[in-house]
């Protein structure tokens, strides 16, 4: 047998089987499907697009909650507050932009002008009511605004004004002992406020933030210092000043009284007898806290110097005190001037 005779009889034999599977599969199909099978694959194919399609359409709702309310005012008008702060978005779209949307997507927004405010009768003290509607909520492209719950929000608006105020500086601590806080510059000395009426009103000047002062603090400093304003609707132009400050070093007097006065004599007159007719004297000091504070009586020596006096007689002398810290001063004696008798000493007598 020749070749091509074989080989045609094997492709007669493989057909001759499919054909017989095939029959054997259809076999088990009914004939209402077997019948015009193409036709019917095709029509399912279409009603599944038209289902996707009409599925689309339809949508479907999702309520998105605690959404932030936006108020924001034009012009010289200032929103003090606003209730309530968050509302409810109800939303219609197709189930993937839906489901793709997440509330930072969603922004709900009021714009309070001129018109709003003669529309509701504006007044200072008192609040008025808006109505929330599809123009104050910012949807994505392919969502539909159903309901906003509640749908409107109550304001309290005040009138914005600017007015200008002394700046004090305030301090925190104080210089180590001996020194103190002197003179005081601001630069600049005012600032300007803007915001509500009912609170720049009650306003007539402004302070800094804290200056520090410490055990340290024994020179002159200039600091920057922001202003301390606990409303945060009030702009203050400029925020910051420049605050110079003089640290000197403190002096006290002290005054004590019925010092005793001593007489120093010389060699000239060792052979005078010498009388204070008035002995006693007030003695006032002056120097640093610190060393006033431990000063005592016993350190002032008040004294009367007639070491150049050799003749008997009453003389006027002036007081002088010597004390042992160099860092208090006398600043003054009362009296400053004492009588001083200087008499000659009788011999004293010898036995024979």
């Amino acid at each position: 047998m020749k070749w091509p005779t074989l080989i045609k009889q094997q492709d007669s034999y493989k057909n001759k089987m499919k054909s017989n599977s095939l029959e054997k599969i259809n076999s088990y199909v009914p004939n209402f499907i077997r019948r015009n099978f193409g036709r019917k694959v095709i029509a399912i194919f279409f009603a599944i697009l038209v289902y996707v399609k009409v599925s689309n359409q339809l949508g479907e709702e999702q309520v998105f909650q605690r959404i932030p309310v936006h108020v924001v005012a034009q012009g010289n008008i200032e929103v003090m507050n606003f209730k309530p702060e968050f509302i409810d978005v109800t939303v219609k779209g197709t189930k993937r932009t839906v489901r793709l949307t997440t509330p930072t997507d969603i922004n709900i927004e009021v714009s309070i002008s001129k018109e709003v405010l003669k529309h509701n009768n504006f007044n200072i003290n008192k609040s008025f009511i808006i109505n929330l509607n599809e123009n104050n909520a910012l949807l994505p492209s392919g969502l539909t605004l159903i309901k906003l719950s509640p749908n409107n929000i109550t304001v309290h608006c005040d009138k914005q004004i600017t007015k200008t105020v002394p700046v004090y500086p305030v301090f925190k601590g104080s210089p180590p002992l001996d020194y103190a806080r002197g003179d005081i510059k601001v630069i600049p000395q005012s600032v300007s406020l803007t915001g509500p009426q009912t609170i720049l009103n009650d306003i007539s000047s402004i302070s800094t933030k804290p200056i520090f002062l410490d055990q340290t603090t024994v020179d002159d400093f200039q600091v920057e210092r922001h202003m301390q304003l606990t409303d945060d609707k009030t702009l203050i132009s400029p925020n910051t000043v420049q605050v110079k400050v003089e640290i000197y070093k403190t002096m006290g007097t002290r005054v004590f009284e019925n010092i005793p006065v001593n007489i120093l004599l010389g060699k000239n007159n060792t052979y005078f007898n010498s009388k204070l007719i008035a002995n006693k004297v007030n003695i006032t000091v002056r120097g640093t806290k610190s060393h006033l504070e431990i000063l005592t009586r016993n350190d002032l020596i008040a004294f009367v110097d007639v070491a150049n006096y050799n003749k008997p007689g009453i003389y006027q002398v002036k007081v002088d005190c010597w004390l042992n810290d160099s860092s208090i001063k006398v600043k003054f004696i009362e009296p400053a001037i004492l009588n001083v008798e200087l008499a000659r000493s009788l011999p004293t007598s010898t036995k024979d």
